[in-house]
């Protein structure tokens, strides 16, 4: 077993996801000083020169690794897409096998999230008998397309932390891999449907600060609400909105901008969709912010408007 590093982390993106992958090793980095990691890498459209630049970071911090692997292109080319996602969601599923007998405890992370507190709690968590520990999607029920998405232990597959053993041994990998190729037609979320239906209940639902979905957040709120409500949060998951887009409306977006600041890549662009026509959605947006964050204001407008 691999017992070098305390902390074995695994993600999988496209060359679409680099940018950000590096906002989040930043995050992970600034609020985990003193811990060593072993991170579990399956990259596509990612260049052997970029490997070895995102390599290169990862080693300043502690001196944690890099294990980078390949699929067949073959074993991707099965699996149903839908609307903007490609195949890049389901590499996941592939991890607990490559790591069979090499690794106790995985924690699996989506590229579009942001680490703002120790990971430590998190990844210490007694998962007793259960194969994944993962948060309930509160999202998914309210779009729901089938019968698995009004579940109440509907799970998003963004966070899981995950016994190997014991998941191979329940072979979730293999169900997984074959309800999706078998049954395209029920595949909307794509390996999240497919990931619900294989693990089956068999998990434990941890706290929504792991894996903060945007539809975990208060609406309309004050800044002064969203400082005091981050500190209690683990792990932001942009889900809804990219903060890397012109028009979002998140209201963590900026820690984005913060994080990748802080990332070898501090100089690539933060908005990547930027055009004129935006521009006055932009600003109705930034003026709907800057109300509710002048209390004063809010105050007079409520004056005025009673009778």
């Amino acid at each position: 077993m691999c017992t070098r590093h305390k902390m074995h982390i695994a993600f999988a993106f496209d060359s679409n996801y680099l940018i950000p992958a590096y906002a989040l090793l930043a995050s992970i980095f600034k609020h985990n000083p003193e811990t060593s990691f072993a991170f579990h890498a399956i990259l596509q459209g990612i260049d052997e020169q970029e490997q070895e630049q995102l390599r290169s970071y990862i080693h300043t911090h502690n001196e944690s690794i890099l294990h980078c692997y390949s699929l067949d292109k073959s074993l991707l080319s099965a699996f149903p897409t839908m609307n903007h996602w490609n195949v890049a969601p389901y590499l996941k599923i592939f991890f607990p096998l490559l790591l069979k007998g090499k690794v106790d405890k995985l924690l699996f992370l989506d590229v579009d999230m942001l680490v703002v507190n120790s990971l430590s709690c998190l990844y210490n968590q007694d998962l007793g008998e259960y194969p994944v520990g993962v948060v309930k999607d509160n999202y998914v029920s309210q779009n729901a397309f089938w019968s698995l998405h009004l579940r109440e232990d509907y799970f998003n597959s963004g966070m899981m932390l995950i016994n190997v053993e014991l998941w191979n041994k329940l072979k979730i990998s293999e169900q997984a891999i074959a309800f999706a190729r078998e049954n395209p037609g029920k595949i909307y979320y794509v390996d999240q449907d497919a990931l619900n239906v294989a693990v089956a209940g068999r998990h434990l639902l941890l706290p929504e600060k792991y894996n903060l979905l945007q539809s975990y957040i208060p609406q309309d709120a004050s800044r002064q609400f969203y400082n005091e409500f981050l500190k209690e949060q683990v792990v932001l998951h942009f889900t809804l909105q990219k903060p890397w887009q012109y028009l979002c409306k998140h209201p963590y977006r900026h820690l984005y901008r913060h994080y990748l600041k802080m990332s070898p890549k501090k100089a690539a662009p933060v908005i990547t969709d930027f055009s004129i026509s935006k521009l006055p959605a932009y600003l109705r947006i930034r003026l709907i912010e800057w109300y509710l964050n002048t209390p004063l204001l809010i105050k007079f407008w409520k004056a005025i408007k009673q009778p």
